[in-house]
C-alpha cells in the first residue's frame, strides 16, 4: 500500500520541532538538508557525536556539556557527553508559565491540571520546607529520587 493517508500542510511543517531542528543544523553545522529527512537520519547516524551534541544544544538544556564519547558497535553500549553535568528539576522546571505541565487523572475520574507556574511553587515549597527542618543534602537526595520513581 503505497497511499498516503496523511500529510502536514506547509504551514505545520514550518512550525515543527523537525524543521525548526533542520533550520538549527542549517545553522550550526552547515548541513543543507532542505526537507530530505533522510539525509538528516544519515547525517545522525555517520555523526553521533555531533548528532547528541547538537541535540543538548537544539533543547537548550542547561549544564556543563563534554565533547567525550565510547562509541560500541553495539549501539545501546554506546555512551555520548560522558561526564556531562546538569541538574535534571533545572531544566525540567525551566517554564515558569501558566501553560499545562502537569495533567493528573485519578483511577476515579478525578481530573487536575497543574501549570508550570503552580509546579514550580510547589516545588519550592517543599525544598523550602526540606531546608527549615534541616533535612541534610543526602538525605534530601533520597527522597527526591523516591518521589520520582513513584
Amino acid at each position: 500500500m503505497n497511499k498516503k493517508l496523511w500529510e502536514a500542510s506547509k504551514v505545520q511543517k514550518k512550525h515543527s520541532n523537525l524543521y525548526k531542528y533542520e533550520k538549527f543544523l542549517s545553522k550550526k553545522h552547515k548541513l543543507k538538508v532542505t526537507q530530505n529527512y533522510s539525509k538528516i537520519l544519515n547525517w545522525t547516524i555517520n555523526n553521533p557525536n555531533k548528532f547528541w551534541s547538537s541535540i543538548w544544544d537544539f533543547t537548550k538544556v542547561k549544564g556543563i556539556k563534554k565533547e567525550k564519547s565510547y562509541l560500541s558497535k553495539i549501539l545501546f553500549k554506546s555512551k555520548f557527553l560522558i561526564n556531562s553535568k546538569l541538574n535534571f528539576a533545572e531544566n525540567l522546571l525551566s517554564k515558569n508559565d501558566n501553560t499545562k505541565s502537569i495533567t493528573f487523572i485519578s483511577e476515579n475520574g478525578y481530573r487536575e491540571v497543574r501549570s508550570w507556574k503552580n509546579l514550580n511553587l510547589n516545588v519550592n515549597k517543599i525544598s523550602y520546607f526540606f531546608k527549615k527542618i534541616n533535612l541534610n543534602d543526602t538525605l534530601r537526595q533520597k527522597i527526591w529520587k523516591n518521589m520520582v520513581q513513584q
